[in-house]
This record gives C-alpha cells, sequence and structure tokens, in this order.
C-alpha cells in the first residue's frame, strides 16, 4: 500500500470540473447548453468518483486493522520480558523490551486515534427527503439533477481530505513501529548514563 489517499483506486472526474458552468445556476438557467446525454455522463463520473473514494476509505481501514494487529502482537511479545523491569530486574534485555513496549503501546494509540477512530462518512446519493424536495418545489427535473451534482462535490472534498488525512497518519504510524529498534536501544543507553 501506498502513502497516496488514491490507494491504487482510481476515480472519476470531480463534478465541478465537469460542471464549470453551474456553478451558479438559478431560475435562468438552461443547463447552459448541455446537449442530450451529458448529463447522464457527468453524473455517472461524479458517482464514481465518490464510489472510488468510498472504496479507497475501506482499503486504508483495512491497512490500519492489520498494521494495528501487527504492533499490538510485537507489545504482547515485548511486554513478556519487559515487564520483568517492575520486578528490579535491570538487564539490557528487560529494559530495551520495556522501552519498546511502551513505544508500540503509544503507536498502537495513534493508530487507534488518527486511523481507525469511526466518523462520518459521505454518502454516494442523496438522502430520499431531499430528493422528494424536487417535487414540493416544482424544480424541472434536468435542474434538479443538475443541482444534485453540483452538491456532490463537498462530499467528494470531504473524502478526499479524510483519505488523506488517514493516509499519512498510518504512513506516520508505520515509520515509527520502524523506529522500535533504535527506541530500545536508545533506552538502554540512557539507563546505563544514569547509572554510571
Amino acid at each position: 500500500m501506498t502513502g497516496s489517499a488514491n490507494v491504487g483506486v482510481s476515480a472519476g472526474a470531480n463534478p465541478e470540473h465537469l460542471l464549470p458552468k453551474f456553478k451558479e445556476l438559478d431560475e435562468d438557467c438552461d443547463l447552459c447548453g448541455l446537449q442530450p446525454g451529458e448529463l447522464e455522463w457527468i453524473e455517472e463520473h461524479a458517482v464514481e468518483n465518490m464510489k472510488a473514494r468510498v472504496e479507497t476509505a475501506t482499503v486504508l481501514a483495512r491497512e490500519s486493522e492489520h498494521t494495528l494487529l501487527l504492533v499490538l502482537t510485537g507489545t504482547a511479545g515485548a511486554l513478556a520480558y519487559g515487564v520483568q523491569v517492575l520486578d528490579g530486574k535491570l538487564s539490557n534485555s528487560t529494559i530495551a523490551a520495556a522501552a519498546a513496549c511502551i513505544w508500540l503501546m503509544a503507536v498502537s494509540a495513534y493508530l487507534v486515534l488518527r486511523c481507525m477512530k469511526i466518523g462520518p462518512v459521505p454518502a454516494i446519493y442523496s438522502h430520499p427527503e431531499t430528493l422528494c424536495k424536487r417535487f414540493q418545489l416544482n424544480v424541472p427535473h434536468e435542474e434538479w439533477r443538475t443541482m444534485v451534482i453540483l452538491k456532490m462535490e463537498p462530499r467528494i472534498n470531504s473524502l478526499i481530505a479524510r483519505n488523506e488525512r488517514v493516509a499519512k497518519a498510518l504512513n506516520l504510524a508505520r515509520l515509527a513501529a520502524l523506529l522500535t529498534p533504535l527506541v530500545a536501544v536508545f533506552a538502554v543507553l540512557i539507563q546505563k548514563l544514569i547509572v554510571r
């Protein structure tokens, strides 16, 4: 898995890029000269874009779970030796294991809080209540579809920002886990300096 928020999933173009003429849709808008079938093409790409972002979020969640499992496994192994420090056994191996255990516990907490914490995810399609307003307001069908497509842009941007944040945090957590041996060695060196 890469650090990119796209995680190898291709997405359609953002609707706002496909609909530059619709940024200010008003009562006089005649769909800005779209030819038959063009709105359907734009709508299809917008929906595919949303689906790709949701799929990316799913991949990131799965990768976060796998990383957490590996980090917790390492934490348990380090804890088995590191706990001996509480009994006063201050050998190099027990100090290194204790330091590694504490460090990996911090990495695990970071993973959970930054990558796996459950939060709202924008929906791909509009709520039925929103769609029903078209009939209440008596808005022409094509104009309403255009507005619905444009309203997908903030949801797409929200998913992009969320995926980028999770991807960066996941990469940082993995790099932190790789530094565990250095943390263990550093802890032993500090202990020797203190003893002297």
